[in-house]
């Protein structure tokens, strides 16, 4: 799978709250969706990474497993441990562009 080291870069950039990695690897134009946040371009979707991490102290992203939609979509089921003690289970749809950056991630929450 050509992404999921794409994909394991992102979710380790999280867990490290680098925004400037994570800014590399989205698109201009990219969607994210959870159950509390819809934001649509790269400074919304940075800004709610900022907003996530400045209201926690702590965030581990730990992938489980990967699945393979289509060759630029996958759906990662991921553990969050926040604050060493909270734990949620999500996927995460993640998708690309051609020019290989993250276009669009859509979380669902499934705890």
């Amino acid at each position: 799978m050509p992404y999921k080291n794409l994909i394991t870069r992102y979710f380790d950039s999280f867990s490290k709250k680098d925004i400037d990695t994570i800014s590399e690897l989205f698109a201009d134009n990219i969607v994210l969706q959870d159950w509390n946040i819809y934001e649509v371009g790269k400074a919304n979707v940075l800004k709610a990474n900022s907003n996530i991490f400045d209201s926690i102290e702590e965030i581990k992203v730990v992938p489980i497993t990967f699945y393979k939609n289509s060759d630029t979509s996958f759906a990662v089921q991921i553990e969050i441990q926040t604050n060493s003690d909270e734990k949620i289970r999500v996927i995460d749809v993640i998708e690309f562009n051609g020019d290989g950056k993250i276009n669009k991630i859509t979380a669902f929450m499934i705890d």
